[in-house]
């Protein structure tokens, strides 16, 4: 299996290796932390005060901090780089709460470059519910060097149901090939030499199928340039490569807005879904440049074969 690293570098908006026998193995961005409590952080002594080398705090994808159908927000807090001087280790940790009621809490996060990034995003990237929301980032000692208010508002994204002739491909396609067709004029945008099904965990089976103990299906849509346009993308699942009515699998399991997401290599559209639980079968999605799904500029579908990592292995 190849494994192409990344590192996640800022994101403007609020979602590659081939001849692989195997989906490239793409990590988990660490911007994408989800909902969870806690309760209490340590405060750590501190004989300097961070907020003396904050240089300013803005939203990533809003001068306004007036946001719609977003999956997560991001603080963007930078630190004058001489902080890396003082002869002190400096670390922070921050808070987001929603309508006044703190809703999540980081661990201590010890800085390594000049520039800190609060991220909080639900953990199956769903949208954000309708709120104000505010996010404090706190020095080692608890004292806030920053501090930002956000309105979010969402707003449906309907999608349409799934057609009833789809054909899905052959196995030994979805094993050997990347399985996805983009729209003849949208492709001279996109770098198809990149743009394939992604592995985060070291699950899948092939360039375009998966293990049935995979949690989260990825596909990155790679483009040549960067763009601040939001793409719209729903996901279907059948367990026999049939959609019908008497199937009730025409209505689909997961619809999302998704923002390019910028890395050290490439610039991507994450297609991402990750359902409560993964099943066998067939996964099928569809890209859209609006919100309405009337212009789809891309389709593609994975498997998901019954057997998992361990008992393909114990086959072996």
């Amino acid at each position: 299996m190849l494994e192409h690293k990344r590192t996640t570098a800022l994101l403007l908006s609020l979602a590659v290796l081939t001849g692989s026998s195997a989906c490239t193995a793409r990590p988990a961005q660490e911007t994408e932390p989800g909902i969870t409590y806690v309760t209490e952080v340590e405060a750590s002594e501190s004989v300097f005060a961070l907020s003396d080398f904050v240089m300013d705090s803005y939203w990533l994808g809003s001068e306004t901090g007036e946001f719609e159908n977003i999956s997560f927000l991001s603080m963007v807090v930078n630190i004058d780089d001489s902080v890396f001087n003082s002869g002190e280790t400096p670390s922070y940790y921050y808070s987001v709460s929603k309508d006044g009621e703190q809703i999540f809490l980081s661990d201590t996060v010890v800085m390594e470059e000049a520039v800190i990034n609060c991220t909080f995003g639900t953990e199956t990237g769903e949208l954000l519910p309708n709120g104000t929301y505010s996010v404090t980032c706190f020095d080692a000692d608890g004292a806030i060097i920053a501090g930002l208010t956000a309105n979010v508002v969402e707003t449906p994204i309907v999608a349409p149901q799934m057609t009833e002739d789809w054909t899905p491909y052959d196995d030994d396609e979805y094993l050997n090939s990347n399985t996805y067709s983009i729209d003849e004029e949208y492709a001279e945008l996109v770098n198809t030499e990149l743009t394939n099904w992604w592995d985060y965990s070291d699950t899948s089976v092939g360039l375009s199928a998966y293990a049935s103990d995979t949690e989260v299906l990825g596909f990155s849509l790679v483009m040549n340039e960067w763009n601040s346009e939001d793409l719209y993308y729903a996901f279907y699942f059948t367990d026999d490569g049939n959609f019908s009515e008497e199937d009730e699998n025409l209505d689909p399991i997961f619809v999302n807005r998704v923002g390019l997401s910028q890395y050290n290599d490439f610039a991507s559209y994450d297609i991402d879904v990750k359902p409560a639980k993964v099943l066998p079968g067939y996964y099928y999605f569809i890209v859209s440049d609006d919100s309405e799904f009337s212009n789809i500029v891309m389709e593609g579908s994975c498997l998901v074969v019954q057997e998992t990592m361990a008992e393909l292995a114990e086959e072996d």
